[in-house]
């Protein structure tokens, strides 16, 4: 592992003399999460850019060169990163913006921001207090509210909650993200959160299935904190998740009454046709299903749920399940259900690699069954699934019966899927 700029530098120079220059962007990439300002870093990456032919991106690197004391052009280069969901990135620019111009509470919001997104919360608190000192703004004021509540601070975030409260009156705008909030802050209130779990329900509202600790019970190093950077999901967690879904279903989701299943890609079919069975409701084409009758629907990964956001995101009588989602992107639509929280996940009949027993990359190649056949192999786990994962998964949606976003109480619109988390995590940057 690369652990300085200048081992980063001389790598990058390797690069570019055989001309890959992607894969010395890459390695830019990690240099730019270094804090301090290095002229080489920016120097390299507007030239791979322009090799690259990304000429408006190494505009706003070119810019930050020929005007290195400017902090307008290290913001705008920030922000680029913002927009384009790289927020680790947005970090060394934003660094030197504040460097530059400190008592700015746009640079500081804007800072504090993308520490947020990259899990440092006590640091993003930090900056955005000296936004607020600066200039309480409405969404600084609703910021300072939200990282105390990340922190597991509700009392802390009071004050702030009182003074949005006033200010929401006033200017008669933000009530929906102020009863986020409250709602937030009951829910935490309610079950202080132990695990990533927990976070999820108090962030939320919605479920989290199934967790690192239930697939290693014994295993004390974790990581992702109950997360998965890259995970080859077999038969038998499928079939756990399925279960888990099933429970919420029958206990928690009661209203409305969900009359069919759709599958939103040919990959995800094998999932809708075990839960068809499993809830004895039919399984049907997606450009079949009605346009108002509640279904479940049901996708694979956070591409697919950016996909159909804009067919569901006013939608609530519609439950959305994802097999998983990528825990480092935010997508355009929190779906209700959850199975894992994975940044990159195969489902155990698509193409994927593992680790050998020596440490080495193995490709597995898909199984080309058809889906009803992948689904019998799913229906036959589901007697091995662990009674006690179950029953302790029951008592867990039985004890917050009052507080779920879901079936009916589900938001209209529907938030989106944020990475902010007060519990980092080992990850592929």
């Amino acid at each position: 592992m690369t652990d300085s700029v200048e081992a980063i530098l001389k790598e990058v120079e390797q690069k570019f003399a055989s001309e890959r220059y992607n894969e010395g962007i890459r390695l830019l990439n990690r240099a730019l999460r270094f804090p301090e300002y290095r002229r080489e870093v920016y120097e390299r990456y507007a030239f791979a850019l322009r090799m690259l032919g990304r000429h408006q991106s190494a505009d706003l690197f070119e810019q930050v060169l020929l005007q290195p004391r400017r902090a307008d052009a290290f913001f705008q280069l920030g922000n680029r990163f913002i927009d384009e969901g790289m927020f680790g990135l947005a970090l060394a620019p934003l660094y030197r913006c504040y460097q530059l111009a400190p008592k700015e509470a746009v640079v500081n919001y804007t800072l504090a921001y993308a520490l947020m997104k990259e899990f440092q919360i006590e640091a993003a608190l930090s900056f955005m207090r000296r936004a607020y000192e600066i200039e309480p703004l409405i969404h600084v004021i609703y910021s300072m509210a939200y990282l105390h509540l990340l922190l597991g601070n509700p009392e802390q975030a009071d004050p702030y909650l009182l003074e949005l409260d006033h200010k929401v009156r006033q200017e008669e705008e933000g009530m929906e993200r102020l009863k986020y909030l409250r709602e937030f802050r009951k829910r935490l209130l309610a079950h202080p959160p132990k695990d990533i779990r927990d976070f999820h329900f108090a962030q939320y509202g919605t479920v989290l299935l199934r967790v690192f600790k239930d697939d290693f019970p014994h295993v004390q190093e974790d990581p992702a904190h109950g997360r998965y950077a890259v995970a080859s999901f077999n038969y038998y967690q499928v079939a756990s998740v399925l279960r888990a879904f099933q429970l919420l279903i029958e206990t928690v989701v009661t209203k409305p009454a969900y009359s069919y299943v759709v599958s939103v890609s040919q990959q995800g079919t094998p999932l809708a046709l075990a839960l068809s069975r499993m809830l004895a409701i039919p399984m049907i084409a997606f450009s079949d299903s009605p346009e108002r009758s509640p279904g479940i629907i049901v996708a694979v990964n956070s591409d697919e749920i950016n996909e159909i956001a804009r067919f569901y995101i006013d939608r609530p009588e519609h439950l959305i399940f994802a097999f998983s989602v990528d825990w480092t992107r935010e997508t355009a639509m929190l779906p209700d259900v959850i199975g894992y929280l994975a940044q990159l996940a195969f489902l155990p009949w698509q193409e994927r690699l593992e680790i050998g027993e020596n440490g080495e990359a193995v490709r597995l190649p898909a199984d080309e069954r058809s889906p009803v056949q992948l689904a019998d192999e799913i229906m036959k786990q589901l007697d091995q699934v662990e009674q006690s994962y179950v029953s302790a998964l029951a008592r867990y949606f039985k004890e917050r019966q009052e507080l779920w976003k879901l079936g009916l109480n589900t938001d209209r619109p529907r938030k989106r899927f944020l990475v902010e988390s007060p519990l980092g995590g080992a990850r592929f940057m």
